[in-house]
């Protein structure tokens, strides 16, 4: 027979981050009024979105005899399908009118953690199919059964997983709100509700934010990067995809957009598209041009034969901050061509900031970027290792979407890739403690929390990769550990 779970407890809600703490034992379907949540244990290592055997999830809200006879499904998500040559995920629902069935992700605000390979995954699913409210209706109630399978070429599996099935609480109503359907999410139904407004960093804190800005859109179209960062009041800022850029375009790109009483400064590089931008004055923290590793050739469509990596020093009430934006290969699964390139280019980047830092003065620690970890999670763990003060590891920010239950920092309603974590921020727990930090989706956010801020609904659509946004204090003697790597609660 097929195994039972229940609804999620509303005092412990499943975040879906890549950490299955949250997950009570033995559980492995669950659900509250606005998502279903699945957890699938896999027999090996997998890239989820770019493996040669497709995994199929599904769910079927009807009721079969056995888990020997298997069931009829009313939504299947297809990850790694064949007709995506192996990439990004497929969803599929029964024929609608004319229609095929086929789905956008975004149509069921699929997201999964972890992004990098691993053998266990979290998903949700909206419980609100946009556009199908026979989903809808088929979600909204009663009981749903669902079987994870991996198919081999001929479509029969070499794997699945036991039939799990839960009875589902009741669906939330159905608010009137445009800013999330406009942006191609599911209705607000499905969304938590935002805070009044996009949380400040405390009087004496430092802000950072690191941001892929899609090929220096800021030039062409200032207007939703410029409302972002003012609602994000950030003191410096990494950024990514600003091509071409001066330490001079950008600084004068900031004093338009984001005046103040202080000026802004910038240290870009002969890496191709980043920068640091801070309030403060900046000095180039070690050389402005870093040699590219061998195994990880030049991107010929761009300026690109240095590593994307750029460092400065600024001075700020938290003392010296040495700030460093690095942008580390696309695309590959685990232990292919260009995951080993993110490798060697993440080594190169350690080895350039090792000795940088020692020949600085002491400072407070931060190095954010995209990283496009989309293969195996090593590139993080050589990027981190011995930057701290004292040769320990940076600590890593734990950033979920504001207002949500997941993280992600990169999101293309129309890609065939679901949303995903590209973009971290990390810091040392030896100079500084995190008091908070998030990434800002502003299609997440109501209107009185949109309004309150300054920004309209899609200006995060500006940029296929979300802000991180990371808040740091001084060390207290009574806290020194401070909250490296913790889920923080202001955010959740």
């Amino acid at each position: 027979m097929a195994a039972t779970s229940a609804a999620t407890d509303a005092a412990t809600p499943i975040r879906i981050d890549g950490a299955f703490d949250d997950w009570p034992a033995g559980t492995f379907v669950a659900a509250d009024d606005r998502y279903l949540y699945l957890r699938l244990v896999l027999p090996e290592e997998r890239t989820l979105q770019a493996s040669p055997l497709p995994l199929v999830v599904s769910i079927a809200a009807d009721e079969h005899p056995s888990e020997a006879t298997g069931f009829d499904p009313d939504l299947r998500i297809v990850f790694s399908p064949p007709e995506f040559d192996g990439q990004g995920v497929a969803v599929r629902g029964p024929p609608a009118g004319t229609g095929s069935g086929a789905l956008r992700h975004a149509a069921i605000d699929l997201v999964v953690a972890p992004t990098v390979a691993a053998r266990e995954f979290e998903l949700r699913l909206a419980r609100e199919v946009r556009g199908r409210p026979d989903l809808s209706a088929a979600l909204a109630s009663g009981r749903v059964r669902v079987q994870a399978a991996l198919l081999r070429a001929d479509g029969s599996p070499a794997w699945r997983s036991r039939v799990r099935q839960l009875e589902l609480p009741p669906r939330a109503g159905v608010a009137a709100a445009d800013t999330p359907a406009a942006a191609g999410l599911p209705s607000p139904a499905a969304t938590p509700i935002a805070p009044l407004g996009i949380p400040a960093a405390a009087a004496g804190e430092l802000r950072v934010v690191s941001w892929n800005v899609l090929l220096a859109s800021p030039r062409k179209k200032p207007e939703p990067f410029a409302r972002i960062l003012r609602a994000l009041r950030p003191d410096v800022v990494l950024l990514q995809e600003w091509e071409g850029a001066s330490d001079a375009e950008l600084a004068a790109w900031f004093d338009t957009h984001l005046p103040g009483t202080a000026p802004w400064h910038a240290v870009t590089s002969a890496g191709w598209g980043v920068a640091v931008v801070a309030r403060a004055p900046l000095s180039a923290l070690g050389p402005r041009l870093v040699a590219r590793p061998v195994v990880a050739p030049a991107d010929s469509r761009r300026s690109d034969a240095a590593l994307r990596l750029a460092a400065a020093v600024a001075t700020t009430p938290l003392g010296a901050l040495c700030a460093a934006s690095l942008h580390l290969k696309c695309c590959g699964a685990a232990h292919s061509a260009q995951d080993l390139a993110r490798r060697a280019e993440a080594a190169a980047a350690n080895e350039a900031l090792r000795v940088a830092l020692l020949e600085a003065a002491p400072c407070v620690r931060v190095v954010g970027g995209d990283l496009n970890l989309v293969g195996s999670r090593l590139p993080l763990e050589i990027l981190a290792a011995g930057l701290d003060a004292g040769g320990a590891p940076l600590a890593i920010a734990e950033s979920p979407v504001l207002a949500e239950r997941a993280l992600y920092t990169w999101f293309q309603p129309w890609s065939r890739f679901s949303p995903g974590r590209l973009d971290y921020l990390l810091y040392g727990a030896a100079t500084a403690r995190a008091t908070r930090s998030f990434v800002l989706d502003t299609r997440r956010l109501e209107a009185p929390a949109l309004a309150a801020s300054g920004l309209e609904g899609n200006d995060a659509a500006a940029s296929d990769h979300l802000p991180l946004v990371l808040d740091l204090a001084p060390i207290q003697s009574d806290s020194a550990s401070g909250l490296a790597n913790s889920r923080l609660s202001s955010t959740r």
